[in-house]
């Protein structure tokens, strides 16, 4: 695999992943947990989120363009008559 670095020069990237530290919640230092590292009935796990999920997906009113798209008509016409009715004035 190549990857562009600084210079537009590509570099060879290794495909072994380097070691990643565990990013987990120390059980020895973090409150309210077991012995064994769960939770207590009735508790919160740490760092736990307080909203459950953003909510049900809604479909979108069907039909919504049809509004703008007439104000853009309409918008389009007075326009058009307006030059209209000023070539006419000048002839």
């Amino acid at each position: 695999m190549l990857r562009a670095v600084r210079g537009g020069h590509p570099a060879r990237m290794t495909v072994h992943a380097s070691p990643v530290p565990n990013t987990d919640a120390d059980p020895g230092f973090t409150t309210g947990l077991d012995p064994g590292g769960g939770v207590p009935l009735g508790d919160t796990p740490p760092v736990e989120s307080s909203t459950s999920e953003p909510g049900p997906w809604k479909d979108p009113a069907r039909g919504w363009t049809v509004a703008p798209l007439v104000a853009v008509a309409v918008l389009v016409l007075f326009v058009a008559g307006f030059f209209l009715a000023y070539a006419v004035l000048i002839a």
